[in-house]
């Protein structure tokens, strides 16, 4: 299908990004730019996925709940799904709302302030440490094993 910049109401334009591809992982934003050539949402047929593509139009779809429902999932695995439903991000309002609204309160800059200093210094060292690696499992790195660092 030839891309196109507006959407029409007929079927989404056909894209063949594999987003899962070894290219599209390590150069997202190409692929990004790839798929929204194409429309604000595209069929992806490698994949067997529609993608929404572009803040405007994410927005706009994250903000219509009856039309995108969370609370029967938001994964591509139906596993996951099952083992997530109910949680802030699987829950439609007021449901999420709620849990939204006890996470979110303890993770403001304001709350954060105390630890500030703490996070900074951590993450300059975790940068030093990789500045001459060419491989690194970087969410592994940033997350798991710093958490009771910075608690």
């Amino acid at each position: 299908m030839t891309p196109r910049k507006t959407d029409t109401d007929g079927p989404a334009p056909q894209c063949d990004v594999d987003f899962y591809a070894d290219e599209a992982v390590l150069d997202p934003v190409t692929a990004y730019h790839a798929m929204l050539a194409h429309g604000s949402v595209v069929w992806l047929p490698k994949t067997g996925l529609h993608a929404i593509c572009g803040y405007d139009a994410l927005t706009t779809a994250l903000r219509n709940h009856s039309v995108f429902v969370s609370g029967k999932g938001v994964s591509i695995n139906p596993e996951v799904n099952a083992m997530l439903i109910g949680s802030t991000l699987h829950s439609d309002p007021p449901q999420h709302d709620a849990t939204r609204a006890i996470t979110f309160a303890p993770l403001t800059p304001k709350a954060l302030g105390h630890v500030h200093a703490r996070v900074e210094a951590e993450a300059n060292t975790i940068a030093d440490s990789f500045a001459f690696l060419f491989h690194a499992d970087f969410p592994w790195a940033f997350t798991f094993p710093r958490l009771g660092r910075l608690g």
